[in-house]
């Protein structure tokens, strides 16, 4: 099982960072079941034209953000430390 989370302007599927778009993820983080949700977070986002960042910056900014929703719907493990990390 996975969970897919990007954010958009509330018209279309634009695949923002999360907290660049109009998403409230306060909501999110309260309707997600209050389990030991295991599955995997599927970060799906793409660099917005014009934003300035290089890739370098754009997928550290992905990490970054991943991780706050990681801690945000309580995904990490015992360690603090987030699962399954990928080298930012």
């Amino acid at each position: 099982m996975t969970t897919h989370l990007s954010d958009n302007n509330g018209i279309n599927d634009d695949h923002y960072l999360p907290g660049d778009g109009r998403i409230d993820w306060d909501v999110v983080e309260d309707a997600f079941p209050k389990t030991n949700y295991s599955g995997a977070l599927l970060l799906e986002v793409v660099p917005r034209m014009g934003d300035g960042m290089k890739p370098e910056q754009f997928v550290r900014a992905a990490f970054s953000r991943a991780e706050l929703l990681r801690e945000k719907i309580g995904q990490l493990n015992s360690a603090g430390d987030v699962s399954q990390r990928a080298a930012p």
